[in-house]
């Protein structure tokens, strides 16, 4: 008897159905691939590149920042239950590459913690995902620089910062 006929008797006989499958996989924006020099000193300064499923193909473009989020599992150990899952900020990455199906992305900056659930690991892992939607915020933040806001105020421009009117907070 061969190997793949007795494999297919004892998953037929123990209720089991092997199918094999193929599935079809899409963009995800998860981070799949870390990639850094070595440093050849203490002194020098080397870059992480995040390597994302996700290209200009799925809307993304070089010099967007994203934030990366991770979900964290929830778990109550007293009723031993699981409470599902939530999703935690880790960083902002800023795209250095885009090609059609896949993005390279390099660390941009920290969140604080002060307002953020603690995170067992506070730097970017495999795994993480980037937040599409925080793309379009970071480029409304981006958009009016913090020197130029004052000037605007007293030239009677109204400026609206997420759906906020902040040109009289700026005029006093």
């Amino acid at each position: 008897m061969t190997m793949k006929r007795l494999l297919k008797g004892v998953l037929v006989t123990s209720g089991l159905l092997w199918v094999p499958m193929v599935a079809a996989k899409g963009p995800d924006f998860s981070i799949f691939e870390v990639r850094r020099q070595l440093a050849l000193s203490n002194e020098e300064k080397t870059e992480k590149d995040y390597y994302v499923y996700a290209g200009t193909e799925d809307g993304v473009k070089e010099g967007t920042v994203y934030d990366v989020v991770r979900t964290v599992p929830l778990y109550d150990g007293v009723q031993n239950r699981s409470l599902g899952e939530m999703k935690v900020k880790v960083a902002q990455v800023k795209v250095i590459f885009a090609d059609k199906s896949v993005s390279v992305a390099r660390y941009y900056k920290d969140f604080s913690r002060e307002a953020l659930p603690v995170l067992r690991e506070d730097y970017i892992l495999l795994g993480d995902v980037l937040d599409v939607t925080s793309a379009a915020k970071t480029a409304a933040n981006e958009a009016v620089p913090e020197e130029s806001a004052p000037a605007a105020a007293e030239q009677g421009v109204q400026l609206v910062i997420n759906s906020v009117d902040v040109s009289e907070k700026l005029s006093h």
